[in-house]
């Protein structure tokens, strides 16, 4: 297993700003994950040296996929089992085939998809293109992150935030490249 690469606080910063930009839809409240692998919901303001701190694996942070107006920026898909990372894989191959950009991320127990939209869109339509997507090619055991299209009442559904080290498997997983 290849050691982690020491980046100085200058470059984590650099790279805090660049997670805070591409994954973070709410700053007025975020997840944070447990020793056990479970989540709180921390209703204060997430600042930048939460994120910092996430970087280093001090914590490990959870982003809420839909904004307070019930919009997202990104989509993620989600298979837990043992078949998931090379189904994502598949998948994440067929769609870099029709020019779709997506980035395959393993996860504890398989692998996420993430596909960041160039605009923040509603719920509804973000569920509905993936709802779309697992079907035409035929994707099955897969969950959709949002879960919901709509908030009611709370912030929604949440998802680890990369690069960060899972506090129940001690790892941290980033993105892969095609090959």
């Amino acid at each position: 297993m290849q050691k982690e690469r020491e980046l100085s606080d200058q470059e984590l910063s650099r790279l805090a700003g660049i997670l805070a930009r591409r994954f973070v839809q709410r700053w007025d409240c975020y997840a944070q994950q447990l020793e056990d692998g479970r989540y709180i919901s921390v209703a204060k303001l997430l600042g930048a040296g939460k994120l910092f701190a996430h970087l280093q694996g001090q914590l490990t942070l959870g982003t809420y996929v839909l904004n307070k107006d019930s919009q997202a920026r990104f989509i993620v898909l989600d298979a837990d089992d043992e078949g998931g990372f090379p189904r994502l894989a598949k998948l994440a191959a067929s769609l870099a085939g029709e020019q779709v950009l997506s980035y395959l991320e393993q996860s504890r127990r398989g692998a996420h998809l993430w596909f960041f939209l160039p605009r923040s869109i509603p719920g509804v339509q973000a569920c509905a293109f993936a709802r779309g997507m697992l079907s035409k090619y035929r994707v099955k055991d897969v969950e959709v992150f949002p879960k919901q299209a709509e908030l009611h009442g709370g912030p929604g559904s949440l998802i680890r935030i990369p690069f960060g080290v899972h506090r129940l498997s001690g790892k941290r997983y980033g993105f892969y490249l095609p090959d």
